[in-house]
C-alpha cells in the first residue's frame, strides 16, 4: 500500500467506543515525512510493539506455525523494539540458582536478537523467599534480601551483556497491584537504586529506566527525586494507558499524564532524561476498528513530535485470547492484520530504507554511582 502523506494532524487517544472523534478534547501538532525519518535515525525505539510467541488459533494450530507468520508480521511493520519480562521470581526461585531457560528460550530472546529487535528487559516480580509474604509476585522484597536482589541484576547484566542494553525496574509500581500491598514511592527508590546498581556493576553501558507509571500521580515520580533517585535513572517509564471507561475532556487523550510527569522532571532539572512509553494501547471491542487506526496514526505522531520520548511499546502485535475485552493487537488471534497494523506499516516499514538506525538513550553516570 502507498504510504499517505502526513499532513498537520490532531491527536486523540481513547478507549470510547462508538464515539465520534470530534467529540474529544484535542491536541494539534505538526508532523512531516523527513520528521518520522530523523526519529528513526535518533529514535529508533519509539517504535516498538510488545510480543505473545507460542499462540494457537483455529489457523495456526501449531506453535511453530504460529511464530512463523509471527515473524513475517513484525517484519512486515519495521518494528524496532520490544520487551521481555525478566521475572525474578521465575529466574531465582532458590537463593542464587538461576534458570535462565524461561528467558532464552520460551521468550523468544535468541529469535528476536537475530530480527535485529531491540530488546527492553523488564525486572519484575520478587521470589517467594525474599518477600515479607511468603510468596512470589509484585510485593516489596524485604530488607534481608536487598543483597541477593542486587548480585541477580549484576547476574543478569553481566550474561545479556552485548545483547540486552536496556532494563527496566518495576511495572505500574505506583499502583497498590503493581508494588504491594501499598505502592510506595520511598520503598521504590531504595529499590530502584539497588537494582541500577546491581545492572551497572554487570554492565556499565547498560541503561536503566524506572518502570512505567500507570497512575495519574506525579507526586509518585516526584517522591522518587526527593530520595535521591535522580543520579539513579536514565529513562523515566510511564504507561499511558487510555482509560476504558467512556473519556472526558483531557481524560480522551492519556498522553497528557506523559506531560505531567516531564513537568516534573523539568521542575526537577531532569530535562535532559527521556520518557519511555514502556505499554500502552487500544482495546478493539471498546474503541472498534476505525477508531483504533485513528488513534494509532496520531499516536504515531506524537511520539514522532516529542523528541524527549525514546522509546515507546505499543501491546500489543497479536490478540493472545478470544475474550470480549482486552483484544488490543494490531492483528486478531489469527494474525490477520487490522487496519491500525495497515497504518504502522505504512508509516513505519519505509524508514528502514533510508536509515540505519543507531542506538538512542545513553546511561548517565556519576563518581558516586559508578560500581566498585
Amino acid at each position: 500500500m502507498n504510504r499517505p502523506p502526513i499532513t498537520p494532524i490532531v491527536l486523540a487517544l481513547c478507549c470510547a467506543g462508538g464515539t465520534a472523534l470530534g467529540e474529544f478534547q484535542i491536541k494539534q501538532v505538526e508532523v512531516s515525512r523527513e520528521a518520522y525519518v530523523e526519529a528513526m535515525a535518533k529514535r529508533p525505539m519509539i517504535f516498538g510493539v510488545g510480543l505473545v510467541w507460542d499462540g494457537r488459533s483455529t489457523v495456526h494450530r501449531m506453535a511453530d506455525d504460529f511464530n512463523r507468520v509471527m515473524i513475517e508480521r513484525v517484519n512486515e511493520a519495521g518494528v524496532t523494539a520490544t520487551r521481555i519480562g525478566f521475572d525474578w521470581a521465575v529466574i531465582e526461585e532458590e537463593p542464587l540458582e538461576y534458570n535462565w531457560q524461561t528467558m532464552d528460550e520460551e521468550r523468544g530472546l535468541d529469535r528476536l536478537l537475530a530480527m535485529d529487535i531491540e530488546v527492553i528487559g523488564l525486572i519484575n516480580t520478587a521470589p517467594g523467599w525474599a518477600t515479607p509474604e511468603g510468596k512470589a509476585g509484585t510485593w516489596a522484597p524485604t530488607e534481608e534480601s536487598a543483597e541477593l536482589f542486587e548480585a541477580f541484576c549484576k547476574t543478569l547484566a553481566e550474561r545479556y551483556r552485548g545483547k540486552i542494553k536496556y532494563y527496566q525496574y518495576g511495572h505500574s509500581m505506583d499502583i497498590d497491584p503493581g508494588w504491594q500491598p501499598k505502592a510506595d514511592p520511598v520503598s521504590y527508590a531504595r529499590w530502584l537504586k539497588r537494582a541500577y546498581r546491581g545492572l551497572k556493576a554487570g554492565n556499565p553501558d547498560c541503561v536503566v529506566g524506572t518502570g512505567g507509571h500507570l497512575g495519574r500521580n506525579p507526586g509518585f515520580l516526584r517522591t522518587i527525586y526527593e530520595e535521591g533517585g535522580k543520579d539513579f535513572l536514565d529513562a523515566v517509564g510511564v504507561n499511558p494507558w487510555p482509560p476504558y471507561e467512556a473519556p472526558q475532556g483531557d481524560e480522551a487523550f492519556d498522553w497528557k499524564r506523559i506531560e505531567d510527569y516531564r513537568a516534573v522532571m523539568v521542575e526537577q532539572d531532569d530535562a535532559d532524561t527521556p520518557i519511555w512509553c514502556s505499554e500502552w494501547g487500544y482495546d478493539v471491542p471498546t474503541v472498534g476498528e476505525e477508531n483504533q487506526k485513528e488513534f494509532m496514526a496520531r499516536a504515531l505522531d506524537y511520539l514522532v513530535h516529542y523528541e524527549f520520548i525514546t522509546m515507546s511499546v505499543y501491546w500489543v502485535m497479536a490478540d493472545y485470547h478470544r475474550g470480549t475485552a482486552g483484544l488490543f493487537g494490531l492483528c486478531d488471534k489469527d494474525l490477520v492484520p487490522r487496519p491500525a497494523f495497515d497504518v504502522w506499516t505504512e508509516r513505519v516499514k519505509p524508514l528502514h530504507e533510508k536509515v540505519d538506525p543507531p542506538g538512542t538513550t545513553e546511561p548517565k553516570i556519576t563518581e558516586e554511582q559508578k560500581p566498585e
